[in-house]
């Protein structure tokens, strides 16, 4: 087994345990005065050269600390500079002049957002009361919102789709059903302010002897 220590601390801590008793007793263990003063300045310059190390290491520390702090306060700073200069800008009858003279460039109006997605999806669920409850998906883009859904309706024998109503969420009660009516037709349409979405594809929903169901025409449901 080595007696010399393989950590860095470890090794230099016994070099500082026997550098001065093995230039004391130097001949007592065969070493000559040159031999004892060499492992003397082999320490000595390890030892500083692994301070200055330490050093060094923790003064990177301090100084990666304070150019990230100098950093934060000038995105800081930077940010509420740039607030100033627009609200100073927007206040102006040409705004853009400001902007042109800050060398930034002068903001872009916003894009109309998408019109609503089409419904699609539909499922019917009979309700113990004779009513329906009509539930459907719509992807509608991140970052919009405010869409309603207009619900109409064509009954058996019927020839166009009546409004029935508009609700907010993705879903709807029908209970005004007409007693003992065999089938009806529903489409759904998003609307968001003046824009309307597609229209979902008819969705049948189908009572009487041969049992309640829902069946998509055109490729929803």
């Amino acid at each position: 087994m080595s007696i010399l220590p393989t950590t860095v601390q470890d090794l230099l801590d016994f070099a500082d345990a026997h550098d001065d008793q093995w230039v004391n007793v130097a001949a007592q263990i065969g070493l000559t005065t040159a031999q004892a003063a060499l492992f003397r300045t082999t320490y000595l310059t390890a030892r500083s050269e692994y301070n200055n190390q330490l050093a060094a290491e923790e003064a990177k520390r301090a100084a990666t600390m304070r150019a990230q702090n100098a950093v934060r306060d000038l995105r800081r700073v930077g940010g509420d500079t740039l607030r100033l200069i627009k609200a100073f800008a927007e206040n102006q009858p040409k705004p853009n002049v400001v902007y042109e003279a800050a060398l930034i460039p002068a903001p872009q109006p916003p894009s109309p957002a998408p019109p609503p997605a089409q419904p699609t999806n539909i499922r019917a669920i009979l309700n113990p009361e004779g009513s329906i409850t009509l539930r459907w998906n719509a992807a509608n883009p991140r970052g919009t919102s405010g869409t309603i859904y207009t619900i109409q309706r064509k009954l058996d024998g019927e020839s166009a789709f009546m409004l029935l109503n508009t609700v907010g969420t993705k879903a709807y009660t029908d209970a005004s059903l007409p007693a003992g009516t065999p089938s009806a037709q529903y489409v759904i349409t998003g609307k968001r302010g003046d824009t309307s979405g597609p229209p979902s594809s008819p969705f049948v929903v189908m009572f009487g002897v041969g049992g309640f169901g829902g069946l998509g025409v055109g490729g929803a449901g």
